[in-house]
């Protein structure tokens, strides 16, 4: 963590910080990766940790058109 209580990695989030950061499960983290809406990434020492991207997950938050059934 650094001095604003954010993970030392930067411009990127773990999956289990991202779906706290948003208020909701884990389990709807990795759906929304699943059904590719967020793109996830790999740190290079562990590739067990999938890390998201802040400005892709705050993209999620942004308000956008109601799609409309044809």
């Amino acid at each position: 963590m650094n001095d604003e209580g954010r993970p030392a990695t930067g411009d990127f989030l773990t999956m289990q910080d991202a779906a706290e950061f948003l208020a909701v499960s884990r389990f709807r983290m990795a759906r929304l990766v699943k059904e590719h809406r967020l793109p996830v990434y790999e740190r290079a020492t562990d590739r067990r940790i999938k890390l998201l991207r802040r400005t892709d997950i705050e993209r999620l938050l942004e308000p956008h058109p109601k799609a409309r059934a044809a």
